[in-house]
C-alpha cells in the first residue's frame, strides 16, 4: 500500500465527532433548580424516572438504553438508589459536553436533589433545534 492509499484510508476513517474536544469550560444550559421551567420534563422525572433515564441514555449513545430504564424501574423500589444512575449520567454529560465540575459535586447533587439532576440531565441533552420550533 502506497502513501497516497494510506492517507486516503486515514481520512476516510476520520468521522466528525458529535461533541467538541477541549478543556472543560462550559456550564449546563439550565440551573440545577430550573426543572420546573419545562413542565413535561418535571412531570416525567417525578412520576416515572425510568423514561427520563432512558431518554438521556439514548442521547448519550449508550448501546442498551432500555437497560437504564430497567435499572431505574427496579431502583424505584428503593428510591435512594436512583441517585446512582442519575450521578453516572451527569458525570458522562459533563465529560461529553466539557462542563466544569467533579464527581463529588455530581454525587452530592444527585443525593440531595435527584429530581433536579435528572431534569437538568434531560434538558442538557435535548437538541438545540427543539427550542426554536
Amino acid at each position: 500500500m502506497n502513501v497516497k492509499e494510506k492517507f486516503h484510508e486515514y481520512v476516510l476513517d476520520l468521522q466528525p465527532r458529535r461533541y467538541s474536544v477541549g478543556i472543560p469550560t462550559d456550564e449546563f444550559k439550565s440551573g440545577l433548580c430550573m426543572w420546573c421551567v419545562d413542565a413535561t420534563i418535571g412531570c416525567k422525572v417525578l412520576i416515572c424516572p425510568c423514561f427520563s433515564h432512558r431518554k438521556v441514555a439514548e442521547e448519550l449513545d449508550y448501546k442498551r438504553p432500555w437497560l437504564w430504564c430497567l435499572v431505574s424501574f427496579l431502583f424505584c423500589l428503593f428510591p435512594p438508589l436512583l441517585t446512582i444512575p442519575s450521578a453516572i449520567q451527569r458525570m458522562k454529560i459533563r465529560k461529553v459536553k466539557h462542563i466544569r465540575g467533579n464527581i463529588l459535586g455530581d454525587c452530592c447533587a444527585s443525593c440531595f436533589c435527584r429530581c433536579c439532576v435528572m431534569a437538568q440531565n434531560e434538558h442538557e441533552m435535548e437538541p438545540v433545534d427543539s427550542y426554536f420550533v
